[in-house]
């Protein structure tokens, strides 16, 4: 991928998820584009921290596995969009009113459920049960609702 280009989650999910495989290993995708993820322990409270110059996310493997995978998609998104470095706390993770953090929730939920699978999955394969696509898609059932409702499926 040309580095001048920008990255979208479109993008990403068609050049680094060719076979189209479900669920999305977000963590492959990252390793595979060049970043380094550190599992480490630290206090339930901290979701992890990243640093965009050095292409590092530590994430906290205190956390479930999905919340892991949103993790790392969520910080992935403010290292390619914002560009910074930072501490994702639960003060501040999914914070609505920040606007990067709002923006890095939606970075993050496109490429976890691309809007592409899901239509194919509804469209075509008639799974509409949001628990089942959650399954599908290895997301909460809340994230997946969420993701519902922003393509206009509610």
């Amino acid at each position: 991928m040309n580095e001048k280009e920008m990255l979208t989650p479109e993008k990403i999910i068609l050049e680094y998820n060719k076979n189209c495989v479900l669920p999305i290993d977000i963590f492959s995708i990252v390793k595979n584009m060049g970043y380094n993820i550190i599992f480490y322990e630290n206090d339930i409270s901290i979701f992890g921290e990243y640093n965009s110059k050095e292409l590092t996310m530590k994430i906290n493997k205190r956390k479930s596995l999905r919340e892991q995978k949103f993790i790392c998609a969520h910080m992935f998104a403010h290292m390619i969009n914002d560009k910074n470095n930072g501490i994702e706390t639960k003060d501040t993770f999914g914070n609505n009113k920040l606007h990067n953090e709002i923006v890095a929730n939606k970075i993050a939920s496109e490429l976890l459920m691309p809007t592409l699978y899901i239509n194919i999955m509804i469209e075509k394969k008639n799974i509409t049960n949001p628990q089942e696509l959650s399954k599908i898609f290895d997301v909460s059932y809340n994230a997946m609702i969420y993701r519902l409702q922003k393509l206009g499926y509610f």
